[in-house]
């Protein structure tokens, strides 16, 4: 795995967990801003080739 793709999966999973926690939070706020940083990662994955979990599939850790 390249440095990049380590990189950008950990981001990912970070994003997924603030997501989680925003949930669970109720905090449609934080909820939304941490949605958009998974999309916004997801589409930089698509683009060079790689298919990243997105928010839609997110099942609380």
């Amino acid at each position: 795995m390249t440095e990049f793709v380590t990189q950008l999966t950990e981001r990912v999973r970070t994003a997924l967990h603030g997501l989680a926690e925003a949930r669970a939070e109720d905090d449609d706020f934080a909820a939304g801003l941490w949605e958009a940083e998974v999309e916004d990662l997801r589409r930089l994955g698509e683009e060079h080739g790689l298919v990243l979990p997105g928010p839609s599939g997110l099942v609380t850790p």
